[in-house]
């Protein structure tokens, strides 16, 4: 498992509100969104951990979603209360846990609009506006502009 969706030592799992969200990749590096919904989060995350890898059975394959995809997947996992995780203590298995998909930064731009895919963006940070609360028809909302 590449990432888990919840910090080690971060607060408790809510029981009936936090859901889990997975990346999963295979041995030959393909990544996958993986899903643990809320009604199932407390039983599976005490048996995860980020960089381990592990056989899973028995759950949903979906189409995935038509927004903020964390991953290039069509697909993605949705566990079910008879998922089946079990761990595998091997060095054997070249685990390539992470993935990086790098963009320039003029680019950034050229995604205005374009909610498919989560962007996560590094860089220096030169400075942070204070939180306002721009006046939203439907929504209230807090606004907070950032500086690289």
């Amino acid at each position: 498992m590449a990432g888990l969706g919840a910090l080690p030592g971060g607060p408790p799992l809510v029981p009936g509100r936090d859901s889990l969200d997975l990346i999963l990749i295979n041995e030959k590096g393909v990544q996958i969104h993986a899903v643990i919904k809320k009604v199932h989060a407390t039983h599976f995350r005490p048996l995860i951990q980020e960089g381990k890898i592990y056989v899973i059975s028995n759950f949903k394959v979906l189409p995935n979603r038509l927004s903020f995809r964390p991953v290039h997947n069509n697909y993605m996992i949705s566990f079910y209360a008879i998922t089946s995780i079990k761990e595998i203590k091997t060095d054997v298995i070249d685990n390539q846990r992470h993935q990086f998909e790098f963009l320039d930064f003029h680019d950034v731009p050229k995604r205005l609009n374009n909610d498919l895919h989560l962007i996560d963006v590094m860089g220096f940070l030169c400075g942070i506006s204070e939180i306002s609360e721009p006046n939203g028809d439907r929504i209230k909302i807090q606004k907070c502009t950032i500086r690289l």
